[in-house]
């Protein structure tokens, strides 16, 4: 009787800690606002990548390489950021119904900020092409490999 007393009140607390994590989370793309943010993470394969690059709405990036220690910062062109800014306005994300099990692949998780509002999508190399994410993958990607040559 003891151990049900406790565990009523404990599945409780972790039931709404754990929903209202995810308040302001969604899987459809944020209406882009002055100010905004895209963040992904690229991880996996065989040799245990971890890197990130996140963007800012004036076009600013920090990159930054676990196995090399450092960040790297820049700033994309107008171009550049008009069609970042094209390929967010325009993402039609299709959520992968399971996970693949592709055990060497790149993992991928883009999380884009605008208003409030916070969308976190997540792919692996054997998704993305479903995904509805793999241009913009491959847009960061192409930025990320660009400055940690």
């Amino acid at each position: 009787m003891k151990k049900t007393v406790w565990l009523l009140p404990l599945l409780f607390a972790l039931f709404f800690s754990a929903c209202s994590q995810n308040e302001g989370i969604t899987y459809t793309a944020p209406t882009l606002e002055d100010d905004w943010s895209i963040k992904m993470t690229l991880s996996g394969g065989i040799a245990g990548v971890m890197q990130n690059i996140e963007v800012q709405s004036d076009g600013s990036y920090a990159i930054t390489d676990a196995s090399l220690k450092e960040t790297r910062k820049g700033k994309l062109t107008k171009d550049e950021l008009s069609k970042l800014d094209e390929m967010i306005s325009s993402l039609e994300f299709n959520p992968v119904e399971s996970a693949s099990t592709c055990a060497d692949c790149f993992l991928y998780q883009i999380e884009i900020e605008s208003g409030g509002r916070k969308m976190i999508v997540k792919a692996d190399d054997m998704t993305l092409s479903d995904s509805g994410i793999g241009e913009l993958t491959e847009f960061l990607r192409g930025v990320m490999d660009a400055n940690l040559k």
